[in-house]
């Protein structure tokens, strides 16, 4: 419900999809009508979409990003297990394959969800639908926005039949995904080129859904293998709605693995490990393999740039898109609408409007996607093909990262802390104690003495 000190009368939104959503989330309590504007015919029922080419692979939701979830449309987790998620206990049901070997349990104690990005997205809009100040208008696209006095007013919109539409609104999220053209707008309209940094990754992945007979095979629920660099190979098997297996395949630097069903069988056979060939062999091919590719990573500095205007927020991939692999994608997206939420809640809290709100937002985004790039980028920049700026102190980064793996084999605590952070519920800095910076620092002098 919308609060009584409501901060305007309109939101708008732009993209439906899992960012678009929970943004619609953050917003609802402080706008008396929040409206998310769609290009695609929206399926009634948990179905794949043409405008989310990505849809088909796998898609995780990190810890923290299911507790956003929860936070905003309560009654969520229950709707997603309801209609068909798969919750698992990370230390029981999962393992990992990594740099040569699987990794012990991290008893984390935490549980997450398994399904299709088609089924989140379908609980999602479920959840915002039974919102009374939340409407979603399907088949419309966002190709511009009002300014006044440097400050958004509003959206034009193009619907059917090449109908052009202006709608007035009080604050404009940008939640239109990779595809969005907010820099190019930016850039047009005298507010200057937006700092970024990207990595070209070239990632290439495959997937199919496998149906089964059971998920009971005396193998963990979520199988994931990584080749350690120089080699670029991976594969995940994720259990999915419906008894069905997801799988996805990923190579780089044209090592790519085929959309054929007995090439697909051949890449994953080549794996470390035969979990995740042995899911897909002992599967039912449901449809098509499809392809799917990642060319680049990238992060854009919207916090960086001297003019920026007023009541525009970008979110989720608006703002910086990860390597997939890492699962950071959508629970990237929550973090922005919960901060986008705490901001919000502060300014009706003391009464301020929304003038100079995203000088509050930006630097409480920053200091969370930094805290996801670091991670990622440290690991795609091991690939010689990763095109980018490797830091001064990239060696040192790159020979504490793998003495951080080696250290966690026989440390139960630093697993856990590992994968408290890799779920976003911890900062990256509180792994380093200075009982672990002593340690790790007299690994790294042991190593260094080995190799002379």
């Amino acid at each position: 419900m919308p609060s009584k000190s409501a901060m305007g009368d309109t939101a708008i939104v732009a993209g439906a999809g899992v960012g678009g959503l929970f943004a619609a989330g953050a917003l609802r309590r402080h706008f008396r009508e929040v409206i998310l504007i769609e290009r695609d015919s929206l399926p009634a029922e948990s179905d794949f979409r043409k405008g989310v080419p990505q849809g088909p692979h796998g898609h995780a939701v990190l810890k923290r990003g299911e507790n956003i979830a929860e936070s905003l449309f309560p009654g969520f987790r229950d709707a997603l297990k309801k209609a068909g998620g798969v919750e698992f206990d990370l230390d029981r049901d999962a393992a990992r394959h990594d740099f040569g070997d699987w990794r012990k349990p991290a008893n984390s104690g935490l549980k997450i969800f398994s399904q299709s990005r088609a089924l989140l997205e379908h609980v999602l809009r479920q959840c915002a639908r039974a919102c009374d100040n939340v409407v979603i208008r399907e088949n419309a696209t966002v190709t511009g926005y009002l300014t006044s006095g440097g400050a958004l007013t509003g959206v034009t919109l193009q619907t059917g039949q090449g109908k052009v539409e202006e709608l007035r609104a009080d604050l404009v999220v940008e939640a239109t995904g990779r595809s969005g053209t907010l820099p190019e707008w930016l850039s047009k309209n005298g507010f200057g080129a937006v700092p970024d940094e990207k990595l070209g990754i070239n990632l290439v992945y495959v997937t199919g859904i496998f149906a089964t007979d059971s998920f009971e095979d005396g193998k963990p629920l979520l199988c994931t293998l990584r080749e350690a660099p120089p080699k670029v190979r991976g594969g995940t098997a994720m259990p999915i709605e419906g008894k069905r297996w997801m799988v996805t395949l990923s190579g780089r630097q044209g090592d790519v693995p085929p959309i054929d069903l007995d090439g697909f069988r051949e890449f994953a056979k080549s794996l470390p490990d035969s979990a995740v060939y042995e899911r897909l062999c002992n599967g039912r091919l449901e449809g098509r393999l499809q392809r799917f590719i990642i060319a680049e990573s990238y992060w854009r500095h919207y916090e960086k740039m001297a003019q920026f205007p007023e009541r525009l927020i970008p979110l989720g991939d608006a703002v910086a898109g990860f390597n997939p692999v890492f699962g950071q994608g959508m629970s990237a997206a929550a973090v922005d609408a919960e901060h986008l939420r705490i901001v919000l809640d502060q300014r009706a809290e003391a009464g301020a409007g929304l003038d100079g709100l995203c000088k509050d937002y930006f630097p409480r985004i920053a200091e969370a996607v930094g805290a996801a790039w670091n991670g990622t980028a440290t690991y795609d920049l091991m690939f010689e093909s990763t095109q980018g700026i490797r830091p001064d102190d990239y060696p040192q980064r790159r020979a504490a990262f793998l003495a951080m793996q080696e250290l966690a084999v026989d440390d139960a605590e630093l697993r856990r802390r590992q994968t408290l952070i890799g779920n976003m519920l911890e900062p990256p800095s509180s792994l380093y104690t200075p009982e672990l910076l002593t340690r790790l620092q007299a690994h790294l002098a042991a190593k260094a003495g080995k190799a002379s």
